[in-house]
């Protein structure tokens, strides 16, 4: 089942300078959408990664405080990734258009930003992320 989140709670006093977050997006002007999102928000962006061999390269060369994942790259379903990210207590949401059983079902609770989004969302799911790591 699909995490049930409301972007609008919690997270608003989460500062969000200088955090280092991971877009995995293969779609060109969403991930330069997300990375504008978050760099306005003051973060620092490693991406966007447009494969899972980019996203798994950017994660064992950086260190990450949060992500937020595509679930679908060019047909390449991102489950390895977000084993990744989990193995490695890495909070992340996931970033798609696609229906909730579309999702890997181990990561099924995440939260997910609904994409059409707008920069609020992003900031708005990426707080809720460092706010409260452990519950997603």
């Amino acid at each position: 089942m699909m995490a049930d989140i409301d972007v609008e709670e919690g997270g608003k006093s989460v500062d969000l300078t200088g955090k280092r977050v991971l877009v995995v997006e293969d779609e060109l002007l969403i991930g330069l959408e997300l990375e504008q999102s978050l760099t306005d928000a003051g973060c620092a962006v490693a991406g966007p990664a447009e494969s899972v061999d980019q996203a798994r390269e950017l994660i064992d060369g950086a260190a990450l405080d949060a992500a937020l994942l595509d679930v679908n790259l060019d047909g390449r379903p991102v489950d390895e990734i977000a084993g990744l990210l989990a193995e490695r207590d890495i909070p992340f949401a996931f970033a798609t258009g696609w229906a909730a059983d579309n999702l890997p079902r181990p990561f099924a609770d995440r939260p997910v930003l609904q994409k059409p989004f707008s920069p609020q969302d992003v900031v708005a799911v990426l707080r809720l992320l460092l706010d409260r790591p452990s519950a997603v």
